[in-house]
């Protein structure tokens, strides 16, 4: 599933999925290490350098946590241990784009 959200973290309309070439561009934006985490999520942000905002939702889409990008920010680490297990999904904006949507599995 993919959604767009709004500057605020809101969930806007349902988006549709680009070209192949796009879709291959976002995924290759990000890394999300390690996957499945416990403490400690480290995210590898490439591309624009511009500030933002690093999303975090359950899998029910609702917001559980928000964080500021730096600009010129190249990673960025998350703490959650305080989570609980599940699957989560990490989404960054830059610039007012959505850079990248990827999901991470939180086991203790």
């Amino acid at each position: 599933w993919m959604f767009k959200v709004d500057a605020d973290g809101c969930m806007m309309e349902p988006c549709s999925v680009g070209t192949e070439e796009e879709v291959e561009e976002q995924t290759s934006a990000l890394r999300l290490y390690p996957n499945p985490a416990s403490q400690t999520v480290q995210v590898l942000l490439s591309g624009s350098r511009e500030a933002g905002k690093l999303t975090v939702f359950n899998s029910l889409g609702s917001l559980v946590a928000v964080y500021d990008i730096e600009s010129e920010a190249q990673t960025k680490s998350v703490d959650v241990s305080l989570l609980a297990s599940g699957l989560y999904f990490f989404q960054a904006v830059r610039g007012g784009k959505l850079l990248f949507s990827e999901k991470c599995f939180v086991q203790h």
